[in-house]
């Protein structure tokens, strides 16, 4: 048999989030009705964030949270079950 092959998991860095200053998000609503979030360091944010690790989700939602991205949406006029996307990402808002 041939040797048993060992992996060793490359660590993936997660963004300074907490280095950047400028949090600031354009907000605007696509045909469908979606709202669609961007931010320059929304797009770096999210290169760190793992969506299939529940950990790594949670992180992403308390930085949407204290970031004041969920606060823009609210005044955007989001509501329950509607569509939010954010780069490649897409959620239902659930308050």
């Amino acid at each position: 048999l041939p040797p048993i092959k060992e992996y060793t998991p490359e660590p993936v860095l997660a963004p300074d989030i907490e280095s950047v200053r400028d949090r600031s998000v354009n907000i605007s609503r696509r045909d469908d009705g979606a709202y669609v979030v961007e931010g320059e360091w929304l797009l770096r944010f999210l290169r760190g964030v793992n969506m299939d690790d529940y950990d790594s989700l949670q992180y992403f939602q308390r930085i949407l949270q204290t970031s004041g991205v969920i606060d823009s949406l609210r005044n955007a006029g989001v509501t329950d079950g509607d569509t939010v996307s954010i780069f490649d990402f897409e959620f239902d808002f659930v308050e």
